[in-house]
């Protein structure tokens, strides 16, 4: 395929005029919310076939991979927006609350469970990434001081399972308790 202008960054050459050339957030959804395996033969749905897309995505360059499961007992839990460096007084901050409290609102209104990531991350710069700091996850990633480390990181992930534990380890429906 020959590059065009709209697509020239993705294949080496300029952006259009106007197109900002920062780095961007890539975000792969390995399963799509409609397709199934005979409209799409190479759609992953097995953990093995989803494991595998979700390594070669982020080898790849994505910075974030989602999946729309297909379990219709699925324990959900919902995450609040984690902090990610922004100082008292600093609007972003205070978005970031704001949107965690719809979250915790939305996610109460259905009777979901939610892993409240502000509170276990907020004013702990240990686990945020530092510049040119290696990290296990995602593959070759360096910090940028916005991002959590492997530290935020575990505590991110300690969050979610101690929410799942909380609302769902001894409960068969898969709704929160």
């Amino acid at each position: 395929m020959k590059p065009t202008a709209s697509h020239g960054a993705l294949y080496g050459g300029a952006p259009p005029p106007g197109i900002p050339t920062e780095p961007v957030i890539i975000n792969a959804c390995l399963s799509g919310n409609v397709p199934t395996k005979e409209t799409s033969p190479h759609l992953p749905v097995s953990v093995d076939e989803i494991v595998n897309d979700a390594i070669a995505v982020l080898d790849s360059g994505a910075s974030i991979l989602h999946i729309h499961a297909r379990a219709p007992d699925a324990a959900i839990i919902v995450g609040t927006i984690p902090w990610c460096g922004w100082s008292d007084g600093n609007p972003t901050r205070a978005r970031a609350l704001a949107y965690s409290d719809w979250i915790r609102a939305e996610a109460d209104a259905r009777g979901l469970a939610v892993a409240d990531l502000w509170a276990v991350t907020v004013d702990r710069p240990d686990g945020i990434s530092a510049p040119k700091q290696p990290s296990a996850f995602p593959p070759k990633y360096q910090g940028d001081t916005f991002h959590p480390n492997d530290v935020g990181h575990a505590r991110i992930a300690e969050t979610f399972y101690q929410t799942y534990v909380e609302h769902y380890a001894n409960n068969a429906t898969g709704n929160a308790k």
